[in-house]
């Protein structure tokens, strides 16, 4: 960080004669490092109106905008602070990231090669540009960086966990496994509170072990296929799970016992996360079980039985737009209506929305009606999701949790990629491997969306 220039007084925002804003540089990166960005955001137009050559400044806005995901603001900020002093490797970086979260990847890595040659011992410039080469499809260039950043002493766990996400979209799972621990020092999950030992491998039989979901619904639907086989090997070890209570009735005739995380937890001789579990048990491309067999209750099957008469002469295709929008990543692994509109456009084919939350009312935007049929009035929870999957003919959709149990049922899934996905879904080798029923679709190259949905026509349209 640049050295704080010091200055005197506050400001009146203009239209807004009530309202003070700092131009003092300490009081404006104090909001920032305490992480009130609304107060520091509304603060920086009048800062840097009276100081328009601050470098330094245009720099930490950058850095602002990136955090509250306006990127190309920050690209902007980014180039400002160059013109005015060029050759800031830091500054470089940054833009590298922020050129990176708009997918272009090209103008990213040659800013991350710039700022690495002016600054060769700097780790945190090589992380961003291992990263950076990663989501740019090149992860082998990547993992030679990580491997090297980590001969350090004192290597921070953040260059572990970067490690173990090159190391799964390589295949490489034994080293990957081992980084994969390196979450819990993140402080991105919370710890389980229990009051017994970890599980690393001890001997269960005729013990207890409590496995505790840790992300998403869909990791959990994705780690519940290792229960069977758990149980295989120790058959008399007694299994809790406490997991998200949207997925017990789903999961309730997988042998073991469901428990609510916020709950109390029942007394066990280990516990252990769910998806350690994937090392645990040497969980590979080679070697991975099926996916659990998900039950769908009664009441929800008789729920939407209707659907099996619904559009005769039809294929019923579901389809899903966008992910949750508090997932960090999901501006980039979704998309627009629109795109699937175009789809709709098949006479053949009677569409059926499966989206929930917030995205739900572009139907309305986009009047989308009649053409989709909206079910999302009446998808209560997860098994109702699975009871109408149950009568569709394939599900179309952006990666999210509904792509675990739609192809955990065994349903034909169709699932459009971006162009760095998951690890799961890195290879169609590794996608048949772990959801046989699933056919995925990548774009070939950053954001291009047109030639993903180009090929999903064609798939439905051989229907």
């Amino acid at each position: 960080m640049d050295n704080i220039c010091r200055f005197s007084g506050w400001t009146r925002r203009k239209h807004c004669p009530d309202y003070f804003l700092p131009v003092r540089r300490e009081d404006l990166l104090s909001l920032q490092q305490r992480r009130q960005f609304p107060a520091a955001l509304a603060a920086y137009p009048a800062f840097l109106e009276q100081h328009p050559n601050d470098a330094g400044m245009w720099a930490n806005f950058g850095v602002l905008l990136r955090a509250l995901r306006h990127y190309p603001a920050a690209i902007a900020c980014y180039h400002r602070a160059l013109a005015l002093r060029p050759n800031q490797a830091g500054v470089l970086s940054n833009l590298g990231n922020a050129l990176k979260d708009c997918d272009r990847v090209a103008e990213a890595l040659d800013c991350h090669q710039r700022a690495v040659a002016l600054a060769p011992g700097d780790a945190t410039l090589r992380l961003n540009h291992a990263v950076t080469l990663r989501e740019a499809g090149q992860p082998q260039a990547a993992l030679v960086i990580l491997n090297d950043l980590l001969q350090l002493e004192d290597a921070p766990a953040i260059w572990r966990w970067e490690r173990a996400l090159t190391n799964l979209h390589l295949g490489n799972f034994v080293p990957a496994w081992q980084d994969y621990e390196a979450r819990w020092e993140l402080d991105a999950l919370p710890v389980p509170q229990v009051d017994c030992p970890r599980w690393r491998g001890q001997e269960l039989q005729h013990r207890h072990l409590l496995l505790t979901a840790e992300q998403g619904f869909g990791d959990t639907l994705l780690a519940a296929r290792l229960l069977a086989p758990l149980k295989a090997r120790y058959p008399t070890c007694a299994l809790s799970l406490a997991c998200q209570p949207e997925l017990h009735a789903l999961l309730g005739q997988l042998g073991v016992t469901l428990v609510h995380p916020a709950g109390a937890l029942p007394a066990a001789d280990y516990y252990c996360p769910l998806m350690s579990l994937l090392g645990l048990l040497a969980i590979d491309d080679h070697h991975v079980p099926p996916p659990a067999a998900l039950h769908i209750p009664v009441a929800a099957a008789t729920k939407f039985a209707w659907l099996a008469q619904h559009a005769p002469g039809r294929k019923k295709i579901g389809f899903v737009w966008s992910g949750s929008l508090t997932f960090k990543d999901n501006a980039k692994r979704a998309t627009g209506l629109e795109r699937f509109l175009k789809l709709a456009e098949n006479p053949a084919l009677q569409w059926y929305s499966l989206q929930k939350g917030p995205c739900q009312q572009d139907l309305q935007t986009h009047r989308a009606l009649p053409l989709v049929c909206d079910l999302a009035g009446s998808l209560e929870n997860f098994a109702d999701t699975a009871a109408a999957v149950a009568h569709l003919d394939m599900v179309v959709m952006t990666d999210s949790a509904l792509a675990h149990l739609a192809a955990s049922l065994g349903k034909p899934v169709l699932n459009l990629l971006q162009y760095k996905p998951y690890w799961l879904y890195a290879t169609d080798a590794r996608v048949q491997a772990w959801y046989p029923s699933m056919q995925a679709i990548r774009q070939p190259s950053p954001g291009d969306w047109q030639s993903v949905f180009a090929q999903a026509e064609k798939v439905l349209a051989a229907l």
